[in-house]
């Protein structure tokens, strides 16, 4: 003020001082001036006028630069003390509503140049926080009082940083005009620290609730919960949540409690502690790194990306996680979000720290408290339970006191003993008391053993109860000691093992029983884990593989098989030990000293009480000689079945070779030309050829019908030598090597004639360049062993006839079908592939077998087998010359289904003399008999026809007329004509048959049979009687 007086004194003095010298000097000079110029008083006056003038325009003009300079001079100093200050000073214009003039300060302080302060302010920040020009505008407005009023502010800079400021607003006269001036001051610094002191006291106001609710925490998710929710509501945090380290493969983090968030918010979802995408926010860094994380800013910071559309939907800018850390050990995180950036300082980090600290000591304790009491619980319960379990398990427990010579003993070890439980345990008497006799001193032994030497303490011994029952005990013990290593206890338990050792002898009784079954047993019994690896193999699996059971152990079915037998095994069993299916009858093959060796396998699945998979247990067993003699026996039934065929062929060849030969034996006696009988005739020498056809058919099937006789076979194969040869050629060598003296047999001469004559055939061609024929006969024995290993043949001697070649052999194919009816290796044309299926006939016609050995390359050997004689063969009936029977005048009913047949047959019977009744089947010679009963002597039927057979026919009749004579004819085999059963007293007469032969046969029927058919006659050798 005093400053200001002063400079007003000075400017009116020195106005004073100005205008007194000028106009002073201003009237002295004009005045004398005047009087030299003027020289009347008009002059005069009329100059004084205008000197009067002049003198007040100059007097004003110099007034005002006076006060000009004067004016200057203060609004520069005033300038300049604004400049200087330290405050921001704002000029407002209240007319225009802007800001007219700052200072330097106000430039500095908001960031703002003097030209942008007088441009239009932005809109308000979407913050709540303005520019300097919005506030300034605000603040004026406002401000209606003459007096100055004085307020604080937060504002914003250009660059966006947030600033407090203390405004004094006051109005002026500036050059005469009024003006709004406000001083700002920034008290940005004050605010902080004032905010930071409010925080830290809000914050620890939050510890003091936290470290309250930590003191009463009882349960472990109340407390978290609780936690989380005391620093929301409490801490002024916009939200908190507890994070739990699972420790598993992913790292994941499980959120445990939460406070401030929605339900599953996606912040706390998917958060690992791996250092991944997922694990690099402040929680999962926290728990990776065992440090506190920070997050200024969510919307800045590339950490927080994953969750940062989540977090602004929370509404945090910034989130602070410090790990739960209890004795080295990471448990988790909390993790803490505030509404805006940047608001976590160091004072705050490491008070949230401490209580992260405090918290994992309190889920620590908690837990801690948790686990005692489980194990307290646990240990109730084990008592109980173990005093349950000695009554189950019948397992007593003593404990003898070697300072005080005391005994206790539970409860079950009274009852064990046989004496009602003492309250307490205390035992008045001696263990002693009660074990056996025999067993006191042993008992004895053990105990100092273990007190003295320190053994363990393990015995079995016997006890006499009160009641006189025997019960054996299994007691185990040991000593404690005390402090110095002094033995002070005895303790152990005592189980009643009297079941179990009764279970252990009869196991071992059983285990011996079946050691033995399966020592003694042919096959190999084993068992296999889950993984299909042996663990139990029987001693047969030497025998059966050539490996020993130590061998086997740990090994798979696979491992013991070739390849191929392997993979097949693997295909066969996929199916059943996925389904956990038993099989049976499974055949693998292996090779067991170069041999190939087939096993079949049975097995079933092995499953425990709960129905769990535990592999498989079975038998496997060497059916080799089964599978070949299946081999052969399915061999013997298809030749069977050929033969079945080979009868049927006859049967229906037969027929028309029999109505050929009889109508060619009528056409022969009408006709008189020489020519014509010579056609006739070779029509009969080919049906003859035809019915050899037929026999080896019938020979091969074994149901040639024949009348064997005693022979002698070395004198028969002797006979042939000659034949034989000739047969062969001369570039074989035929060579026979017979055993002296006599092999006789049961068979037709014919008939082995033809069988060694097929087998020389078949020699030669398979030595189309020559080579040995070597045949040999001796005799031999055949056993058991022999027909059971081979599959035919009964036991007994047998006269052997080896038949061997020198030529290209067979292979194992060939070998198989040789003896099939036509099958031949020979080219087309070359042979019928009868010889030698009809030598395996007529073999087995006799009774004997016949086999064959071969190999490609080395030849072939026959070996066919006789039944031995014991007496010589006799001599045969020398042939009769043909001659036709007399003829006869019975009456004869013809019965026969095939016309051809049945005409031929009249027309035979009436030429010679006989009545012929005929009839066409069974139904129809009843009928025809009815009516000629008296007059009938011979019935001829058919054995298989239509209706009613020829066995039928027979039966009825015979009851009707009993003495009735019968002659059967059949095309069919005689096995099938026995199964018919023909009576033995009957005769059978097989188709085709020689006209001389069949007269000859219904002649001896009706004689009763007093002149025999001689065997020589054509045709006679497909008869037979029964």
């Amino acid at each position: 003020m005093r400053e200001n007086m002063n400079a007003t004194w000075n400017l009116a003095t020195k106005i004073t001082a100005v205008y007194f010298l000028v106009s002073s000097g201003w009237i002295f000079f004009t005045d004398r001036f005047l009087k030299i110029v003027a020289t009347t008083p008009d002059e005069i006056t009329t100059l004084a006028t205008y000197k009067g003038l002049l003198f007040v325009s100059t007097s004003s003009g110099l007034l005002y630069l006076l006060i000009l300079a004067f004016t200057r001079k203060q609004c520069t100093r005033c300038h300049s003390i604004q400049e200087t200050v330290n405050d921001a000073i704002l000029i407002y214009n209240s007319a225009t509503g802007t800001i007219i003039d700052v200072n330097r300060k106000a430039c500095e302080m908001f960031g703002l140049t003097r030209e942008e302060y007088f441009q239009t302010p932005p809109e308000p920040a979407p913050n709540g926080a303005s520019d300097i020009r919005v506030a300034a505008r605000e603040w004026f407005g406002r401000f209606m009082t003459e007096e100055p009023q004085r307020i604080e502010w937060q504002t914003v800079s250009k660059d966006g940083s947030f600033l407090w400021v203390d405004v004094t607003l006051k109005k002026a006269l500036i050059n005469g005009t009024e003006r709004k001036i406000a001083v700002a001051r920034d008290i940005t610094a004050r605010k902080r620290a004032e905010g930071s002191l409010h925080e830290t006291n809000r914050t620890l106001r939050m510890l003091l609730k936290c470290n309250e609710v930590l003191i009463r925490a009882t349960k472990e998710t109340e407390l978290l919960q609780d936690i989380c929710a005391i620093v929301v509501e409490e801490g002024g945090y916009r939200c908190a949540w507890v994070g739990f380290a699972e420790n598993d493969f992913k790292g994941s983090i499980r959120p445990a409690a939460q406070a401030g968030f929605l339900t599953d918010c996606a912040v706390m979802t998917d958060i690992t502690e791996v250092n991944s995408e997922r694990g690099q926010g402040s929680t999962g860094t926290a728990v990776r790194t065992g440090s506190p994380c920070l997050v200024r800013d969510v919307r800045t910071d590339t950490r927080y990306a994953p969750w940062r559309e989540a977090a602004r939907a929370t509404g945090y800018l910034s989130s602070l996680s410090v790990p739960l850390v209890s004795s080295g050990k990471i448990l988790g995180a909390l993790t803490v979000g505030a509404s805006e950036p940047d608001a976590f300082d160091d004072e705050e980090i490491k008070l949230m720290n401490q209580l992260a600290g405090d918290l994992a000591y309190g889920i620590m304790s908690l837990r801690t408290a948790a686990e005692q009491r489980r194990i307290e619980r646990e240990l109730v319960s084990s008592e109980r339970n173990l005093a349950e379990a000695q009554t189950i398990a019948r397992l007593g427990s003593w404990e003898y006191d070697m300072e005080n010579d005391e005994e206790h003993r539970s409860d079950e070890f009274y009852r064990i003993l046989g004496v009602a439980p003492v309250k307490g345990g205390r035992a008045d008497d001696s263990i002693f008391d009660y074990i056996h006799p025999d067993d006191k001193d042993f008992v004895m032994k053990k105990i100092v053993d273990t007190l003295e030497r320190g053994k363990p303490y393990d015995v079995e011994y016997r006890i006499i109860r009160p009641d006189g029952k025997v019960r054996v005990i299994h007691a185990r013990g040991k000593t404690l000691g005390d402090m110095e290593g002094k033995k002070t206890r005895f303790l152990g338990t005592a189980l009643d093992i009297t079941e179990r050792k009764q279970m252990e002898d009869a196991l071992r009784d059983s285990e011996l029983r079946f050691r033995s079954l399966v020592e003694a047993t042919t096959d190999w019994i084993w068992e296999i884990d889950e993984n299909y690896r042996y663990v139990y193999s029987s001693p047969k699996s030497s025998e059966l593989l050539g490996l020993d059971s130590s061998e086997i152990i740990g090994r798979s079915p696979f491992d013991l098989l070739p390849q191929g037998s392997a993979v097949s095994l693997q295909r066969n069993l996929r199916e059943i030990v996925v389904a956990r299916k038993p099989f049976s009858g499974l055949e693998m093959e292996t090779s067991l000293d170069g041999d190939v060796v087939t096993i079949e396998t049975s097995g079933v699945p092995i499953f425990d009480e709960n129905g769990i998979f535990h592999g498989y247990r079975g038998i496997s067993r060497n059916v080799t000689e089964r599978k070949k003699l299946e081999r052969k026996y399915l061999q013997a039934q298809k030749m069977e079945a050929v033969g079945q065929l080979a009868g049927g062929i006859a049967h229906d060849f037969n027929n028309i070779l029999t109505a050929i030969i009889g109508f060619e034996h009528l056409l022969q006696e009408r006709l008189h030309d020489e020519k014509s009988l010579h056609f006739a005739k070779q029509v009969s020498m080919l049906a003859e050829k035809a019915s050899y056809l037929t026999r080896d058919l019938l020979a091969f099937s074994r149901k040639q019908p024949m009348n064997p006789k005693p022979m002698e076979l070395n004198e028969c194969i002797h006979n042939l030598g000659t034949l034989l040869k000739r047969l062969i050629g001369e570039d074989i060598e035929l060579r026979s090597i017979l055993q002296d003296g006599k092999l006789p047999v049961l068979g037709v001469s014919g008939h082995m004639e033809q069988v060694f004559m097929n087998m020389a055939t078949n020699a030669r061609d398979a030595m189309p360049d020559g080579g040995l024929l070597t045949i040999k006969t001796e005799s031999a024995f055949v056993d058991n062993d022999f027909v059971t290993m081979n599959g035919y043949g009964s036991p007994g001697r047998y006269a052997l006839v080896s038949v061997s070649d020198t030529g290209c052999g067979m292979d194992e194919e060939t070998r198989l079908k040789v003896f099939e009816p036509f099958f031949t290796t020979k080219d087309v044309g070359k042979g019928t592939g009868l010889g030698l299926s009809t030598a395996y006939g007529i073999i087995r016609q006799h009774g004997g077998f016949l086999s064959v050995y071969s190999e490609p390359g080395e030849g072939s050997t026959f070996r066919i087998y006789l039944p031995i004689l014991e007496r010589e063969a006799g001599e045969e009936q020398n042939p009769t010359e043909e001659f036709y029977p007399p003829p006869g005048v019975e009456t004869v009913l013809l019965v026969e289904d095939e016309p051809e047949v049945r005409e031929m047959t009249r027309t035979l019977l009436e030429k010679h003399g006989y009545k012929v009744i005929t009839a066409i089947d069974g139904d129809n010679a009843l009928d025809i008999f009815a009516a000629h009963e008296e007059e009938v002597d011979l019935l001829i039927l058919d054995v298989i026809m239509p209706k009613r057979n020829g066995k039928e026919l027979f039966d009825i009749i015979r009851r009707i007329k009993g003495d009735i004579k019968t002659i059967f004819i059949s095309g069919y085999t005689a096995d099938i004509v026995e199964q018919k059963g023909i009576p033995e007293n009957c005769h059978l007469v097989s188709k085709p048959f020689s006209p001389h032969a069949f007269l000859w046969k219904v002649r001896n029927v009706l004689d009763e049979g007093n002149k025999p058919v001689p065997d020589s006659l054509p045709g006679h050798s497909m008869m037979a009687s029964y």
